[in-house]
């Protein structure tokens, strides 16, 4: 059986774009819990525009640290915590608005707007600790 479900997407940049998708994971999320599982769900990591290749970019003496939008993030956040356990990557790789392109000198992202293996390994371990593990 399955204890521990855990939810993530693509979400448009400005995470605050994403409210069609948002609904649709908060539904999800809340007949979920009310099936008796965990639910934790993965926000958006930190993008330049959604669009331009983060590797590129940094490749081309782009800025290592960028901004976001702190509303949609924290809107996001709170949004899904009504009936999940909320992962932000955003409060792994930001410090407040500013975030890091390059956390340990490696690319967050390996395109666009998917997590490097670096950041992926970041963010898998947070995640383990949030999982409900049959005894």
């Amino acid at each position: 059986s399955i204890d521990t479900v855990i939810l993530t997407s693509y979400y448009d940049f400005p995470v605050s774009r994403s409210g069609e998708l948002q609904a649709g994971l908060a539904e999800t999320a809340k007949e979920l819990d009310e099936a008796g599982k965990k639910v934790i769900v993965i926000g958006p990591y930190p993008a330049l525009s959604g669009r331009d290749d983060v590797p590129t970019y940094l490749a081309r003496g782009g800025r290592v640290r960028a901004s976001i939008n702190l509303a949609g993030v924290r809107e996001f956040e709170s949004r899904m915590s009504a009936r999940a356990s909320v992962l932000m990557p955003t409060k792994l790789f930001c410090q407040g608005s500013i975030c890091n392109l390059a956390p340990g000198g490696s690319a967050l992202l390996f395109d666009a707007h998917h997590p490097s293996m670096h950041a992926a390994r970041i963010v898998a371990s947070r995640l383990v600790p949030l999982i409900k593990v049959r005894r």
